[in-house]
């Protein structure tokens, strides 16, 4: 049996994916805009390369979308098991809690050690951290890439028949209307299915966006749980802003009292329906899949 990758290696492998695959989007949308800023079709087109690409295509990021909710999904499971000895536990009282502080430090050696509840925790946060950096950041320069191409499509469709007439006139051997009429159909057809795919990666990245947020805004309002109850030390509290910089508007949040668990839960149902159906649909991950896929990893960090 294949030995799993661990989160480290998914990971590395997701942004190499990405990597590969933003680079021939990018090419294929500088071809567009050259094709659009001169109306003529581009001598890549004529000599058989697709406006889309051979990596760009829907097919890939089929793949690689499957492959990041597993990851977000990791993260999900990670402040489920952290948050699993806290369920339905009841808050003590007063009095209670200073027994229990007390029997506590009693209990303890003089080097504090760390709850495994504390060790999931910092496992969800440090990888939530990265993947936010990931998508955050792809994101936004897809969806600068899907308003320039959907700008040159609108202007390579209203000059078709130029187009075709400067297909022509660069074939240079008689070639007929018709036929060049048919191949520059087939290049704005393909611009379009192209748009299209960064539509369909929009979508799905800002379901990913939300499901990684609500999961990243339960995993720091837990950690202040911890932290009140002693399971971490306070001052670890910096230290995880320090290494958590793509969360550090989550933290500000919760420093003015905007996070709370009654808020959380209740978004978290309708962001949870969302992710479950979009990436249910791809006939890939479900819920538990996807949860069984993050806990198979040989990292104890992200």
């Amino acid at each position: 049996m294949r030995r799993a990758k661990g989160i480290d290696g998914r990971v590395a492998e997701l942004e190499g994916t990405l990597e590969a695959l933003d680079r021939e989007i990018s090419d294929a949308a500088r071809t567009a805009a050259e094709a659009a800023r001169v109306i003529a079709v581009p001598e890549a087109w004529r000599s058989g390369a697709a406006p889309g690409g051979s990596d760009a295509g829907p097919d890939v990021w089929d793949r690689t979308r499957l492959a990041f909710a597993g990851l977000v999904s990791a993260v999900a499971d990670r402040v489920d098991k952290a948050m699993a000895p806290l369920q339905d536990k009841p808050r003590p009282t007063p009095r209670e809690r200073i027994r229990l502080a007390l029997a506590d430090f009693l209990s303890k050696s003089w080097t504090r050690q760390r709850k495994p509840q504390a060790v999931s925790l910092d496992q969800a946060l440090v990888l939530a951290n990265r993947l936010h950096g990931l998508l955050a950041e792809r994101r936004k320069r897809m969806a600068a890439l899907r308003h320039t191409m959907e700008s040159d499509l609108v202007t390579l469709t209203g000059h078709r028949s130029l187009l075709v007439d400067n297909l022509v006139s660069a074939a240079g051997d008689g070639s007929q209307v018709t036929g060049a009429s048919l191949q520059v159909e087939q290049y704005l057809q393909a611009v379009q299915d192209m748009t299209a795919s960064l539509n369909r990666q929009l979508s799905d990245m800002n379901v990913l966006f939300n499901k990684l947020t609500i999961e990243s805004e339960s995993a720091i309002v837990l950690a202040a749980v911890l932290a009140e109850e002693g399971t971490e030390a306070k001052t670890e509290r910096s230290l995880d802003r320090a290494l958590l910089p793509h969360l550090a508007p989550l933290f500000d949040l919760k420093d003015r009292d905007l996070l709370s668990s009654i808020e959380i839960a209740r978004r978290k149902e309708k962001i949870d329906a969302r992710f479950q159906a979009t990436f249910a649909r791809a006939g890939g991950v479900s819920d538990t899949d996807s949860r069984t896929a993050g806990t198979q990893q040989e990292a104890t960090h992200a």
